[in-house]
């Protein structure tokens, strides 16, 4: 005790010169050699480091506003409600503090969506429309998307994706709302577009300014969007519309039922990857079993089947994928992406190159399992620090722009 009072003592009488000296120190450093130290962390490292003096704030911020500097990559975390989230590669849990982006979604927000470390948040305002945005939990920054119109009532975005990130001109925002219809805009959009369809939608992901969306029934459609400018549109300002392209039946592929299959559940997944732009759609068979002593009923993953979307002529090719090499595949309800170059020699990275990780809702319990395309195993991923459902989660992956 006597050796804490002290050293309080010491830092409260030198911390002026300890801040002095680290000011001194971070500003003869080059930035080169600054930058060296950052691409070597991770998106948490960065957040520490902003917390050790000003001059290191800064030093992190110059980095990321130059984006000369990438950190290093990362498994994504898990982020099952709003108020802290699950990283897979030292299973441990991130929580939010006072002033945090976390804590501030304990209050008012909701995740709803993520791309490429930026979050897609909904914030409720009592007695008006809902405010959605993105918004970056790093640099701080955001970008604000339409306001809801009639049609989207309060809370009523499941799901949100997007085809680039927000600070691109290219941007689309496409989204399911909990009716299951779908919705697309831009950023400076002053409102959404509806989709009027005679159907419900499950999932949905956008490739360009291409709309992919799978049906409730399994059958795929898309749309293409296409931007109207303002000599067209009349009005003196640009806008968007829509015109669907094609409607394609899963069966008999990809969604091929068995004669062992027919009790079996089906779920349908659509990713893209943002760096090849394809297009994947991905099926999971799912049993239930029902445990007579609570009553509770629980799923597990029987198949995975991935497949390529390729369209030829007037309809779809569906190509087989059985090896994703060095990337990692990661599922939920309401976020599919690739994560590359995993160091999977690391003795914290919890997952292998060459897999698929699903985080399902089997309706009573949360389950996520981990399926090796290198030896075809299933197996369950150890969640225990995390005591909530996994249901509704989705994954972020942090990224500083």
């Amino acid at each position: 005790m006597a050796g804490k009072i002290c050293m309080n003592a010491t830092m409260k009488e030198c911390g002026s010169n300890i801040d002095m000296g680290c000011i001194r120190w971070s500003e003869q450093l080059p930035e080169e050699i600054m930058h060296l130290f950052l691409e070597r962390l991770c998106i948490s490292d960065y957040l520490h480091c902003r917390q050790v003096c000003r001059s290191w704030r800064n030093a992190v911020r110059r980095a990321i506003a130059s984006k000369c500097c990438r950190p290093a990559t990362e498994l994504p975390w898990l982020v099952p409600d709003d108020i802290y989230a699950f990283n897979l590669s030292d299973k441990k849990i991130v929580k939010g503090k006072p002033k945090s982006l976390l804590y501030q979604m304990k209050i008012s927000q909701r995740c709803v969506g993520s791309i490429e470390g930026w979050l897609i948040v909904v914030k409720k305002v009592y007695g008006e429309h809902n405010n959605i945005s993105f918004l970056n939990p790093v640099s701080r920054a955001r970008v604000m998307l339409p306001p809801t119109s009639r049609w989207l009532t309060d809370f009523s975005y499941r799901k949100v994706v997007a085809s680039t990130v927000p600070t691109s001109s290219q941007c689309i925002v496409a989204c399911i709302s909990c009716e299951e219809k779908l919705a697309f805009c831009r950023p400076s959009d002053k409102s959404w577009t509806k989709i009027d369809s005679w159907t419900s939608f499950s999932d949905l992901e956008i490739v360009e300014r291409k709309l992919y969306a799978i049906t409730n029934n399994k059958l795929m459609m898309m749309f293409d969007i296409i931007i109207e400018d303002a000599d067209a549109s009349g009005n003196g300002s640009s806008g968007l519309r829509y015109r669907a392209e094609r409607q394609v039946s899963l069966y008999p592929k990809p969604c091929c039922i068995t004669v062992s299959e027919i009790m079996l559940r089906v779920e349908c997944y659509l990713v893209k990857d943002s760096t090849s732009k394809e297009l994947f759609i991905i099926v999971v068979k799912c049993s239930s079993a029902s445990n007579c002593s609570n009553f509770e009923r629980s799923e597990t993953i029987q198949r995975v089947q991935m497949f390529k979307v390729e369209l030829v002529n007037n309809g779809v090719r569906w190509e087989e994928v059985v090896d994703l090499s060095a990337r990692i595949l990661f599922l939920s309800k309401t976020r599919n992406a690739f994560i590359y170059n995993v160091d999977s020699s690391s003795d914290i990275t919890a997952l292998q190159r060459n897999c698929i990780c699903i985080a399902h809702d089997d309706r009573l319990c949360s389950n996520l399992e981990v399926l090796s395309l290198t030896d075809k195993s299933i197996k369950p991923y150890d969640t225990s620090p995390l005591k909530a459902y996994i249901s509704g989660s989705f994954w972020f992956t942090p990224n500083p722009w």
